[in-house]
């Protein structure tokens, strides 16, 4: 535990809340899936390297009764030269689609990490609001009581008043179980324990002021470029594939010795493959077929990309337009309505009714707002991993 308790330190960098930044750099650091994207690219590479190995020679030994009576040959095969070129493209395509597959999971890293991010500042919020709701309620049922005592409002309204306070300690309980639970979460999104994460910290509104998108090409998502490279490749083995249909020889080379008459002899020759039961083609048919496989899945990839790319920037946008019209316009009507509804109660120009009314009108716009600017956050979380995070 000592290396997480150092990184956390560093991340909050002395303070007493989580950052976005922390908690995507302590994502990076535990998080598996990280050692699965760098692993995918390593394998990709080895395997480049394997298809494209020369091999080696084979070396046979033997011994006769007969003259001359010990024997040596080196075999080496010649087919690898008509397939390293194919190979090669091969190799390097798939090298290309396993980095466009760990840039997919690192941005899926991220966006668990932003999505679970923003629902625990959400939840905390939600918090806070219903702390705020409690201790208005509690004031209002103490003004009641007061106004009951002195014979100004009749016992309906006292109890009421009465109800609304219990009711909104109830929705205190629920948001903290809420937070709980969110905080859990986060920590499993970042791939450390819960208890050691201090809250979120920051605004839920980040970003809300200007969210204006950059452009994004389509060729250059990793989903795509994943799909291109993977028909690179498969287009490549077809290639390999029917390559290998033309036999090669394999060059051969020995010698014999302890001959009492000639002494040693040098021996060269050539073998070649006879396709007597087969010559390759239903191996050639399976690589072709798979080639038209892999280029289908990239015209689909595309086409669902491009579904992708104009869906997640609708919802950037619109989400970002309610969010700012209910922080910069309902939100303050709503509380200036509460305000006055309760001035007006307290001065005994309005009954118990028209202030509840008010509260809870307040308190559903308030949370409304706070799920609009989570909306927000989850459609630019979408947005940001479908372009391969922030690169």
């Amino acid at each position: 535990m000592i290396v997480p308790t150092i990184l956390l330190a560093v991340a909050v960098q002395g303070g007493d809340s989580l950052t976005l930044d922390s908690a995507l750099m302590l994502a990076r650091e535990h998080r598996a899936q990280v050692v699965m994207a760098a692993a995918l690219v390593a394998e990709a590479r080895a395997d480049w390297r394997a298809s494209v190995a020369i091999p080696n020679p084979t070396v046979t030994y033997s011994y006769t009764g007969d003259t001359p009576t010990q024997h040596v040959t080196i075999d080496q095969s010649l087919e690898w030269l008509i397939r390293r070129g194919s190979l090669t493209a091969a190799g390097r395509a798939g090298v290309e689609e396993a980095v466009a597959d760990s840039v997919s999971i690192l941005a899926q890293v991220e966006r668990g990490t932003r999505l679970a991010y923003y629902a625990a500042m959400g939840a905390g919020r939600k918090v806070t609001l219903a702390r705020e709701d409690a201790a208005i309620a509690d004031s209002l049922a103490m003004l009641a009581s007061n106004r009951f005592a002195a014979g100004e409002i009749a016992r309906l309204d006292e109890a009421q008043a009465a109800l609304e306070a219990a009711r909104v300690r109830q929705l205190v309980s629920v948001s903290r179980e809420e937070y709980a639970v969110a905080i859990a979460a986060l920590g499993r999104a970042l791939g450390i324990p819960a208890a050691s994460l201090p809250p979120p910290g920051g605004a839920l509104d980040a970003a809300l002021a200007d969210s204006t998108l950059p452009p994004a090409r389509l060729e250059e998502l990793p989903a795509v470029v994943a799909a291109r490279a993977g028909w690179a490749a498969a287009a490549a083995r077809f290639r390999v594939a029917r390559k290998a249909r033309i036999p090669l020889p394999s060059l051969q080379a020995g010698a014999e010795w302890n001959n009492p008459g000639t002494g040693s002899t040098v021996v060269l020759g050539v073998s070649l493959p006879f396709p007597l039961w087969q010559s390759g083609g239903a191996q050639a048919a399976l690589a072709g077929a798979r080639a038209e496989e892999a280029r289908a899945t990239l015209r689909e990839t595309e086409d669902e990309a491009q579904r992708l790319l104009a869906e997640t920037t609708t919802r950037v946008q619109e989400t970002a337009r309610r969010a700012l019209v209910a922080r910069d316009s309902i939100l303050p009507l709503a509380r200036r309505q509460r305000e006055l509804a309760l001035q007006t109660f307290q001065a005994g120009e309005t009954d118990m009714i028209l202030v509840l009314e008010m509260l809870r009108a307040e308190r559903a716009v308030a949370r409304a707002l706070v799920d609009d600017l989570m909306a927000y956050q989850r459609a630019r979380a979408d947005w940001i991993a479908l372009r391969g995070g922030n690169r």
